[in-house]
C-alpha cells in the first residue's frame, strides 16, 4: 500500500512538472512569433526552413504553431512517466530558450 501511494505521489509530480515545462514552451513560441517578427521588421531573415515559406504570414505561423502545441500537449497528457519524454521535453524547450536569445541577439545586431 505504501509503494503505491509513493508511485501516485511520484506520478502527480511528474504531471506537474511536465505542466510546467509545457506552459514554458508555450510561452516561448509566443517569444518565437514576436521576436522573429521584429527581426524581419528589421530586415533579418528566417533561417528555419520549414518557416521560411510561411515567416511572412503571422496567422499562418500562428496556426503551425497552435496545432503543433496542441498535439504535443494532448500527448503529454496521455503519456505515463518516462524519462524519455521529460529529456526530449527539456530539450525542446532549452532549444526554444537558446532561439529566443537567438532572436533577440541577431534583432539588436541588424
Amino acid at each position: 500500500m505504501q509503494l503505491e501511494a509513493q508511485v501516485q505521489t511520484a506520478t502527480l509530480a511528474m504531471h506537474a512538472q511536465r505542466r510546467w515545462l509545457f506552459g514554458l514552451l508555450v510561452t516561448l513560441n509566443l517569444l518565437d512569433v514576436v521576436t522573429t517578427e521584429l527581426v524581419l521588421q528589421a530586415g533579418g531573415v528566417e533561417t528555419n526552413p520549414i518557416m521560411q515559406p510561411v515567416v511572412h504570414s503571422v496567422p499562418m505561423v500562428i496556426l503551425i504553431k497552435v496545432v503543433a502545441l496542441g498535439a504535443a500537449g494532448m500527448l503529454l497528457a496521455r503519456a505515463r512517466p518516462s524519462l524519455p519524454v521529460d529529456v526530449a521535453l527539456t530539450l525542446v524547450t532549452g532549444w526554444y530558450t537558446a532561439v529566443i536569445v537567438w532572436n533577440v541577439l541577431v534583432y539588436f545586431a541588424v
